[in-house]
């Protein structure tokens, strides 16, 4: 597994791009596909997309909490949390930087699937976490541009299929506008998102 690594404000900022194999992100963007199909996610439960009154986000999501109604999630979503709260992973990611220590405390996560079309965008703010974790997927070939990372406006991390972000949640970020093509809008072809954030009860 190999980690790119940036300090920022003396914060780590870590990630990766084979975390997952192929046939694991296949199988998690499948069960996220479906979910967007069943008409799940909703403009009006993204997270906090409001401060000060000023609308801060244009896309759909859902909580997988409220998906699942306090379920365990199914194998498929399953995957993405056993892998990333292994023990054996999180003394690995300590090792990368003692930061990472926080994700032993770990009493509480909150799982947000997020999907962005055509215009739709995050602007800068931050997350109430220790951790802030973040993987991107679409389908390939890919249908739109935009849809980047941006972080204190000091690093931009390009949207790339399987990628996966570890960061502290009160650093300041962004998503740019995903735009697509004309003819793949509205398909379902656009940029997914699972964020999960790390916090104490």
């Amino acid at each position: 597994m190999d980690w790119n690594y940036k300090a920022i404000h003396g914060a780590p900022v870590v990630w990766s791009d084979n975390l997952f194999n192929e046939e694991e992100l296949g199988t998690i963007h499948k069960e996220c596909v479906t979910i967007r199909e069943k008409g799940l996610l909703s403009k009006e439960k993204t997270g906090a997309a409001i401060d000060k009154g000023v609308q801060l986000k244009k896309n759909k999501g859902a909580f997988f909490e409220d998906i699942y109604r306090g379920q365990p999630p199914p194998p498929t979503i399953q995957i993405y949390m056993d892998k990333i709260h292994n023990p054996n992973f999180v003394s690995k990611m300590e090792d990368i930087h003692p930061y990472f220590r926080t994700l032993q405390l770990n009493e509480g996560t909150s799982t947000l699937l997020n999907y962005y079309d055509t215009s739709d965008y995050y602007k800068s703010h931050t997350d109430k976490s220790f951790v802030t974790i973040l993987l991107w997927f679409y389908e390939e070939p890919k249908a739109f541009t935009g849809g980047d990372f941006v972080i204190e406006d000091d690093l931009t991390i390009e949207c790339k299929k399987g990628r996966v972000l570890f960061m502290p949640g009160w650093l300041k970020h962004e998503v740019t506008p995903v735009k697509m093509w004309a003819d793949y809008q509205g398909q379902g072809l656009g940029r997914y998102s699972i964020s999960q954030f790390v916090t104490a009860r």
